[in-house]
């Protein structure tokens, strides 16, 4: 596994959402208050800034779109 997996997987489990680590397309039941405090972790963690629009095009549902999102903002 990625080190950008174990440090995502780390910031799920330390917000209390349990990762399947063998389906990461799995969908995801994340409440508002799940959510914000992941984008927050995240964008400390990986030091990005995730625009409003990239969270309001691009649904994350699954542990796999977020992975997804971070590589994506590391390229830009």
């Amino acid at each position: 596994m990625g080190n950008i997996q174990n440090k995502l997987i780390d910031i799920f489990e330390n917000t209390g959402i349990c990762i399947n680590r063998e389906d990461t397309e799995e969908l995801l039941d994340l409440d508002s208050l799940h959510y914000i405090s992941i984008i927050c972790e995240i964008e400390n963690e990986f030091d990005v800034e995730i625009p409003d629009e990239m969270l309001s095009r691009n649904p994350l549902e699954t542990f796999k779109d977020f992975e997804k999102m971070i590589l994506q903002l590391r390229k830009d």
